[in-house]
């Protein structure tokens, strides 16, 4: 009875998460308005790779929360509408040198050190993902979050190649 009870309920997450997919690419390929699910203001599908990106950060209870808190309402006179509004989005995301000092404390899946491999562009984008994840989340340790399109599009379009070719977020395969 047990394997019964878990398989129906496998079976229920496969087929909600089959059609959060659907709803999520519709989003990416413009199939569904831009102003039908962001909320916020700020997303942007441009720069998007893949459809998990393609969530507003009013949409991501932890993002949204983040806004809320009191050392975001102590910083500023209204709850800001996005993420890239944050007081921290800017100095911890999205500045040169603060990125090159962040990148010290965190290592790659093989536990080596972070480091400049490709473009100084590239690199900036890695860590400032990092940077986001933890600001919002805390450390997760193995496990991976898609940040919101606007935080994508404000990274992306900061810390961009001219080629505009971006690596997208892939599910950490361990959790799943």
């Amino acid at each position: 009875m047990a394997e019964q009870a878990w398989y129906e309920d496998y079976v229920e997450k496969s087929n909600e998460h089959k059609k959060q997919l659907e709803m999520l690419q519709k989003r990416l390929d413009h199939t569904v308005e831009l102003s039908s699910w962001c909320k916020c203001g700020f997303c942007q599908v441009t720069l998007l790779q893949n459809p998990l990106e393609a969530w507003c950060c009013q949409e991501l209870k932890s993002v949204a929360e983040s806004l809320t808190h009191q050392s975001v309402l102590a910083d500023l006179s209204t709850i800001p509408c996005c993420v890239t509004l944050h007081p921290g989005f800017r100095p911890v995301c999205l500045e040169k040198w603060s990125l090159k000092m962040a990148a010290r404390k965190y290592k790659t899946r093989e536990q080596r050190r972070y480091r400049e491999t490709g473009s100084e562009n590239m690199f900036l984008r890695c860590v400032a993902y990092r940077e986001f994840t933890s600001m919002i989340y805390g450390c997760l340790g193995e496990e991976r979050r898609p940040l919101p399109a606007c935080a994508y599009h404000a990274i992306r379009s900061k810390f961009n190649d001219k080629k505009l070719e971006f690596r997208g977020y892939e599910k950490n395969e361990i959790n799943e």
